[in-house]
């Protein structure tokens, strides 16, 4: 524990930088004493002498520096906010799209592309808005030319669920995109569209409507991320910090001297304060943007990789299971009211690396069976002749979808659980 502590604060900047001032101001102490033994530089009558005086303008750093590192880390707490939000939106999204498919009356061929095909739509998604925002700050180039270079060329470099699956026509215009996340967003909405035209989606058109909404809400949450990073604290504050910081650097070895004429304790002194408040305005100056690739920054390709694990869950097999009771109604009930089955039982498993998901996949066979609860009674409808609101059925004509990305593999049936070639791949 001690061993990985000092191996990452000796890779810290921000601990390099502070202890590089540090010293400096130690260094300058020893000076100081030096020549004041020789040319007697340091006049002990001088007003700095006073402790108020110094002591006011060090308060004045340390509230500075205080409210900066507060203010900081609301928006490191904010980002990571945004982040979780932003991925349960697209598992969501999905777990709603596959549960769909279990009333879907269509070919199973159809069925199973449209998962595919959604679930590494995802995945590319999140990771293209990841690597626009890795790395952005106030003063980046936000052109279009500056983007297709930036965004895209990053998003590759996260970890994505076999995107060579689908068609190269589709890849290739997104390479060439300068804003990729709006245009994967768009892909999916033409999916599900299309799917809904082609029947493979017979769900109640207010169902449907929640799957656009989840994406709307990953896409507003992408969109506070980029204000989170664009938008920086206001300069006047920053440069006033900075100015009194440097004053105060400046200032400390000297007052010390003054203070006591022994050689080692101003440069001690020295040392600890420049290093604490250095140490402090720094971490505060990293945290303001928690989307860059610094050490102390956000973790964005774990998110993805564990993202990447959930949206494979629903493709397993498991996802289409619907959790029944094993005994009678009335002996669940018995159950529920008696103390030795309504306490809590703890059970041991193992955990393994394909179980990750398993809350997910849980969310899913609720959902599935929810749905089919739902379609009964639509089906119910129909054979009493009640009018049908499926979004097929209402007459209206559908606009000539854009070409929107497909797998070219042959065909996927129910043995294909899972995507092939897991890992990341690149273009």
């Amino acid at each position: 524990m001690c061993g990985s502590f000092f191996r990452r604060s000796l890779r810290s900047n921000v601990l390099k930088q502070a202890l590089a001032a540090g010293l400096a101001c130690a260094f300058l102490a020893v000076c100081i004493q030096i020549a004041d033994h020789f040319f007697q530089i340091v006049d002990r009558e001088e007003t700095l002498i006073n402790g108020s005086v110094f002591g006011g303008l060090a308060g004045l750093v340390s509230l500075l520096i205080v409210f900066r590192s507060s203010n900081a880390f609301s928006r490191f707490w904010e980002a990571t906010s945004l982040v979780d939000q932003m991925t349960a939106d697209w598992l969501e999204a999905s777990s709603i799209v596959i549960a769909f498919c279990s009333l879907s009356t269509a070919e199973t061929k159809k069925v199973q592309e449209l998962k595919h095909v959604v679930v590494r739509l995802l995945s590319l998604l999140n990771a293209q808005i990841l690597g626009e925002i890795e790395g952005l700050d106030a003063n980046c180039d936000l052109s279009a030319d500056a983007l297709r270079f930036t965004g895209p060329k990053r998003a590759f470099e996260f970890e994505l669920l076999d995107i060579a699956s689908l068609d190269r026509h589709s890849l290739s215009a997104l390479i060439s995109c300068a804003h990729g996340p709006t245009l994967v967003e768009h892909w999916l909405q033409q999916v599900i569209v299309d799917s809904i035209k082609n029947g493979v989606l017979n769900i109640p058109a207010p169902l449907l409507a929640t799957i656009f909404q989840k994406l709307g809400s990953g896409m507003n949450t992408y969109h506070h991320a980029i204000r989170l990073v664009m938008v920086p604290p206001p300069f006047p504050y920053t440069a006033t910090t900075r100015i009194l910081l440097t004053l105060f650097m400046t200032l400390t070895p000297y007052v010390f001297c003054c203070w006591t004429s022994n050689r080692i304790w101003p440069a001690v002194f020295s040392f600890v304060f420049v290093f604490i408040f250095c140490a402090l305005n720094m971490t505060a100056e990293e945290l303001e943007n928690p989307f860059g690739d610094r050490d102390d920054d956000l973790d964005l390709r774990r998110s993805q990789v564990v993202l990447n694990s959930r949206l494979r869950s629903l493709l397993s097999e498991n996802s289409t299971m619907v959790p029944t009771l094993c005994v009678t109604w009335e002996k669940a009930t018995e159950r529920m009211r008696s103390k030795f089955h309504g306490a809590t039982l703890h059970m041991r498993f193992d955990r393994t690396s394909s179980e990750i998901g398993a809350t997910t996949t849980s969310v899913a066979w609720m959902r599935l069976h929810a749905h089919r609860v739902v379609g009964k009674s639509t089906s119910a409808q129909s054979s009493r002749g009640e009018p049908n609101n499926r979004a097929g059925g209402r007459g209206v004509e559908l606009p000539d979808m854009e070409e929107q990305p497909t797998l070219h593999v042959a065909s996927i049936g129910h043995s294909d659980s899972t995507p092939t070639g897991e890992g990341s791949s690149s273009t």
